[in-house]
């Protein structure tokens, strides 16, 4: 069984002990259920000019049975401050984003509370610029779900965009937040309904309590009993998928 997983580039690895990451654990449930060798391959797509044609050319190299379609919420949900700078200043600008970046992926700096306070309060007052709106997210998650589905025999999972940062605004902030986040959700939720391919995500906004658990201590990125709840949730989907493509 191979599957192609086009989301975010953070599954777990280098984070997260052996057997922990989502990967692994999608393969490990589904090998033990269906009694196949489960070959997980993970892409991160980034939703820009020429983006479908490149999930055309991963699918094509990978050949899988299953492909899942996660939405990720960076791109159209993450203010940026360091990509505010360089809208507003150009040049400059985008030498304050590189930097801005470099210091945000560092994990003992993206780890420090006090970097974390610093970030929510330049978000709260400053704001930041999104890579994408949530029109041009779904416009294009569409047209990959298409290409997808025209390749015979490849089951689709679709899945909706998580939030884990809501609770970190100002309620204004956090009510804009949700509103970009539910309509990417509700629409390709609509869309998957459509095009008859299973469909999974956050219907409502979880409680800062029920998101504790589930993240890590950069705040951003899923913990290892994130990682391992929402591997679950994808095996359980991919289960009854591959049984619905291998009936009779």
């Amino acid at each position: 069984m191979k599957i192609l997983r086009l989301a975010t580039s953070d599954d777990g690895r280098g984070r997260l002990p052996p057997g922990g990451t989502i990967p692994e654990v999608v393969a490990s449930i589904l090998e033990e259920a269906t009694g196949e060798q489960v070959h997980v391959t993970t892409k991160a797509p980034w939703p820009k000019a020429g983006v479908v044609d490149l999930v055309e050319r991963w699918v094509n190299d990978v050949d899988p049975d299953m492909v899942l379609l996660s939405m990720n919420s960076i791109w159209f949900n993450y203010p940026s401050v360091p990509l505010l700078l360089e809208r507003k200043f150009g040049r400059a600008g985008k030498k304050a984003t590189q930097a801005g970046i470099k210091v945000g992926e560092t994990p003992w700096v993206n780890r420090s509370p006090m970097y974390q306070a610093g970030r929510r309060v330049l978000v709260n007052t400053v704001g930041g610029a999104m890579h994408f709106t949530p029109e041009e997210v779904v416009t294009t998650m569409k047209e990959i779900s298409r290409r997808i589905l025209a390749r015979e025999g490849v089951g689709l999972v679709i899945v909706g965009p998580m939030s884990r940062l809501n609770h970190t605004y100002t309620r204004k902030r956090s009510l804009e937040h949700e509103k970009r986040r539910l309509y990417v959700h509700n629409s390709m939720k609509s869309f998957a309904k459509e095009v008859h391919v299973p469909f999974f995500g956050q219907d409502k906004l979880p409680s800062r309590e029920e998101l504790a658990a589930t993240v890590g201590p950069d705040g951003i990125h899923l913990s290892e009993f994130g990682a391992r709840q929402l591997g679950e949730q994808e095996a359980t989907v991919f289960l009854e998928l591959w049984n619905q493509l291998h009936e009779g």
